[in-house]
């Protein structure tokens, strides 16, 4: 993200003046990430009570990592885009979370594989054309919703006044800096892709290894749910 389109989108966040301009109250702002919060912690103990109820009494390894990625995934596609892809809960996968998935996966691999290193190397293989596949999928997603989002400014004006709950993506249409511009298609699909890719993978291992060591640690775990009872 560059220095200026930080500045904007501080500006349109934090600065009172510029927010209630475009419609957008810090009261709304705060219901929208308590409204996900709330929808997260249902869709989580909705899936993983029926995973509980698979493994019984037993004593066994359970593999979160899966489940805590396609958590992450649900909830960010629910803050930026206002999309419900129900991957959480549901057999089949939206689209989108099936490509970020299979994005992660071939990043990874690369990395691991000396050889697609090399560009070429990479380009003529069946990962890289997976790869290219995949970012086409995922460029072409977010580049969609977005074209739709800007047209539905542009005939019904702005959507934050009317709609009880906004979005990452409301935020990003709606900046604007002391000039009164605001950021380009591509700008924000920048700024989409980055908060979806940066946002969903590293979450899901800091859950994931929170979840171990409370596993490992069950005086910690006794405390942590004796917080969350009281709260």
């Amino acid at each position: 993200m560059s220095a200026d389109n930080w500045k904007m989108l501080q500006a349109s966040q934090l600065n009172d003046e510029i927010v209630n301009e475009i419609g957008v109250s810090s009261t709304v702002l705060l219901h929208t990430v308590v409204s996900n919060k709330a929808y997260g912690s249902y869709i989580k103990q909705d899936k993983w009570s029926d995973l509980k109820k698979s493994v019984g009494s037993r004593t066994c390894s359970i593999e979160v990592f899966e489940h805590a990625g396609l958590l992450t995934l649900d909830i960010l596609l629910k803050c930026i885009f206002s999309q419900d892809s129900n991957c959480r809960t549901t057999s089949s996968q939206h689209p989108y979370v099936s490509s970020v998935h299979a994005l992660t996966y071939l990043i990874a691999e690369r990395v691991s594989c000396i050889p697609y290193h090399n560009d070429m190397v990479y380009n003529l293989s069946i990962s890289g054309f997976k790869f290219r596949k995949a970012l086409r999928s995922v460029h072409g997603y977010s580049a969609r919703v977005i074209y739709e989002r800007n047209q539905s400014l542009l005939q019904d004006g702005d959507v934050t006044l009317k709609r009880k709950n906004i979005d990452f993506l409301d935020i990003l249409l709606t900046a604007k800096d002391e000039d009164g511009n605001g950021l380009f298609d591509q700008e924000i699909q920048d700024e989409v892709d980055t908060f979806m890719f940066e946002g969903h993978d590293t979450t899901a291992s800091g859950l994931s290894w929170c979840m171990y060591y409370l596993a490992t640690h069950p005086e910690y775990q006794r405390k942590c749910q004796e917080e969350v009872d009281n709260s």
